[in-house]
């Protein structure tokens, strides 16, 4: 810019003559700072930044854009770039983004049998899960049947367990709750009688030896009766 003196007030023996000057303005420092921040893994972070020198009155023509350089539990960079202010000369720093373990939930799922009968495959369910994570993500899941139990209802009640420690990438805590086996009394089995041959009764099951006393008759509809009493006798 030119600086122009002028009216100066000088005695009248001197004779003035102005010599115009200039003046340089140069851009004032404005660093742009990304905030560092903290977000929970599966949650969006908040992005912020600072402009510590703008003046008062002053803004910026444009913002600056920030990205976060990772979704996983850890610390990551976010990336200050753009923004733009007339009259500023502009340095833009990074910052931090540090994403910490969301908590998870496992339990058990309730599951039934009879005496008798092995065990069923365990399951459990989740809750907690973030983006497309499954129950796969989980490590260690070990369902056991407790050794301790109840009757209720002439039912034999269990804890369903988890043996051993679960983790999870990106998940902590794990919280487990446990489920309930329920084990009922064993339901009688039907037998088939395919062929009734003088003592030897054969069924689905295989051939039985049935002892017939005195008097009945060994074939024919009295003998399938009499069998047919005594299966339900012995079965209850």
């Amino acid at each position: 810019y030119n600086i122009t003196p002028e009216n100066a007030t000088l005695p009248p023996y001197y004779t003035v003559s102005y010599v115009p000057g200039h003046l340089t303005v140069t851009p004032r420092n404005l660093t742009l700072r990304a905030t560092d921040t903290t977000a929970q893994y599966g949650y969006v972070p908040t992005f912020a930044y600072t402009a510590d020198t703008l003046l008062a009155g002053d803004s910026l023509s444009s913002e600056p854009t920030m990205t976060g350089g990772g979704s996983n539990v850890g610390t990551h960079t976010i990336a200050l770039t753009g923004g733009a202010a007339a009259n500023y000369s502009i340095t833009r720093e990074n910052g931090t983004l540090t994403v910490t373990p969301a908590p998870l939930f496992v339990s058990a799922n309730d599951a039934e049998t009879y005496e008798g009968r092995a065990y069923p495959a365990f399951t459990a369910s989740y809750t907690g899960l973030m983006y497309h994570d499954t129950g796969s993500v989980v490590q260690g899941l070990n369902l056991i049947a407790d050794t301790d139990f109840t009757v209720s209802g002439g039912n034999t009640l269990r804890s369903i367990l988890q043996s051993g420690a679960l983790t999870a990438a990106n998940y902590s805590p794990i919280t487990f709750s446990p489920g309930k086996l329920t084990i009922k009394p064993a339901p009688p089995e039907p037998i088939e009688i395919t062929t009734i041959s003088g003592a030897q009764l054969v069924t689905s099951q295989g051939q039985i030896n049935w002892p017939l006393p005195f008097g009945v008759p060994d074939t024919g509809a009295q003998a399938l009766r009499y069998v047919a009493r005594n299966l339900i006798l012995k079965l209850g």
